[in-house]
């Protein structure tokens, strides 16, 4: 049986295993401990060296770096969220090139994601669901409003839940439960088909459990009712604890989303108002043309349905509801440590290039900086830059096209917007000067012992292997 969602709990020992060869830094982050990895990349935790913010880095992998279709896709990420601002969207904080290797920096959220919630807690309450399920549906309706993009990958494990500082704005209260949607390395604009392009290799693109019927027929122009599909079958899964088609094999799965009958959610929980399983079954409906028409429309009829769930259980209807808070979730301990700059190389490749996209404008580099402070590009660990770069070195191909791509859109959009607010001030760091490391500096020693002992190493080989032929003849 496959996962309904979310990756299986790592083995023990595992997270021994994830710590090792650990970065010391990411463009102006610090990094303390790596999250996860995969095939696709990595995610480490991180400090911002300046302000001290927290974020998760996820870095693009060596192999996959190389893919030009899944670097377009993670360059479709960026762009997606440098224009979203909403408190059901993890906001972006940076982006850049580390190693050839493009890197993108999210606000680090403390709680889980719904399938590690549900895995804990399993089915949630039938007006909790409700109303996760309406703050999903905001998120979305702002990304299509503001930038015109299709989500094409809802479902529980990308949707975190954050407990609100109350500085989100829209009303939010400080200790409140906002779930926040990530991952949108899938997003697509509406009515673009130019995903071909994207897809040579055959791999399908979504989650089996959460895919529309026309996502898995790969059709051309798909729209928000896509995400609605998917969004109904995740209300399914947080009401249920159960997927609304399960099987052996992904062609089994796919195949039902495409032919079976739309599943009741009262089959698995009875005690469901009438009309939250109304509002999810019409969300799955095969045909387009039955489900919501709009992200407007789904947030009607589960504000409907949560108001019948009130009147059913407590006799009223109130006309506000308190701060939503969802069993289980507790804001994760405090694991990313105070560093300081006492580790000459913990800092000493922290100043390349990074794209800021902030709420506040960007931490300043104003003022004297040691030389440990500058990139070495006498350094073979040091990280590709996003601005203009002089002297030696190649960019692989997709790395090159991620930096035009970035700088072209991020321009075409601040004209077409008439000067979108985020956009610009999305903020280039200026470049600092590079002159060589003084004579006198350890770093300077460290990078020339380094340069001097290989060609010592290919003339003894050489020797070697004279002396050899000599002793041979």
């Amino acid at each position: 049986m496959l996962m309904p969602d979310g990756p299986a709990p790592r083995p023990r020992g595992a997270d021994a295993v994830l710590q090792e060869g650990l970065p010391k830094t990411i463009g102006d982050f610090r990094i303390a401990q790596r999250a996860g990895a995969g095939a696709m990349g990595e995610v480490y935790l991180a400090t911002h060296r300046t302000t001290g913010e927290e974020a998760a880095i996820k870095v693009v992998s060596p192999r996959m770096a190389m893919d030009h279709g899944f670097v377009q896709r993670f360059q479709r990420e960026i762009e997606a969220l440098i224009a979203l601002d909403h408190p059901n969207i993890a906001r972006a904080i940076a982006y850049g090139l580390h190693d050839m290797r493009p890197w993108l920096a999210m606000e680090f959220v403390r709680g889980p994601d719904l399938a590690e919630l549900q895995r804990k807690v399993g089915a949630l309450p039938e007006d909790v669901a409700l109303r996760l399920a309406i703050q999903i549906a905001r998120g979305l309706d702002h990304v299509h409003a503001t930038a015109g993009l299709i989500h094409r990958d809802i479902k529980p494990s990308n949707i975190l839940v954050a407990i609100a500082t109350g500085k989100e704005g829209y009303g939010c209260e400080a200790g409140e439960h906002l779930p926040k949607i990530i991952d949108f390395g899938l997003a697509k604009s509406t009515g673009d088909d130019g995903e071909a392009g994207l897809t040579q290799s055959g791999a399908m693109l979504g989650t089996p459990y959460f895919m529309s019927p026309e996502q898995i027929r790969n059709e051309p122009d798909l729209d928000l009712r896509t995400d609605i599909y998917a969004l109904g079958a995740t209300l399914f899964r947080l009401l249920t604890d159960r997927v609304p088609y399960e099987g052996k094999s992904q062609g089994m799965i796919l195949s039902q989303h495409l032919t079976a009958p739309v599943p009741d959610p009262r089959s698995h929980v009875a005690g469901l108002h009438g009309a939250t399983a109304t509002l999810v079954m019409k969300a799955l409906a095969k045909d387009p043309q039955r489900r919501f028409s709009s992200h407007a429309a789904f947030i009607a009829a589960c504000e409907v349905a949560l108001a019948g769930t009130h009147q059913r259980d407590h006799g009223i209807v109130p006309s506000t509801y308190p701060a939503l808070v969802v069993p289980g979730v507790q804001a994760r301990q405090a694991t990313l440590p105070v560093l300081d700059d006492e580790d000459p190389f913990a800092v000493a490749a922290a100043r390349d290039h990074t794209m800021y996209v902030p709420h506040e404008p960007p931490p300043t580099t104003a003022g004297n900086h040691s030389e440990l402070d500058q990139p070495l590009r006498e350094d073979r660990d040091a990280p590709v830059h996003l601005g203009p770069r002089s002297g030696d070195g190649v960019d692989q191909p997709a790395t090159q096209a991620l930096r035009r791509g970035l700088s072209a859109r991020i321009e075409s959009r601040k004209q077409a917007s008439g000067g979108h607010p985020l956009l610009d001030r999305v903020t280039d760091l200026p470049r600092v000067a590079e002159p060589r490391p003084p004579r006198e500096s350890a770093v300077y020693r460290k990078v020339t012992e380094r340069r001097s002992f290989k060609p010592m190493i290919v003339l003894g080989i050489s020797l070697a292997a004279f002396l050899l032929f000599l002793a041979l003849q």
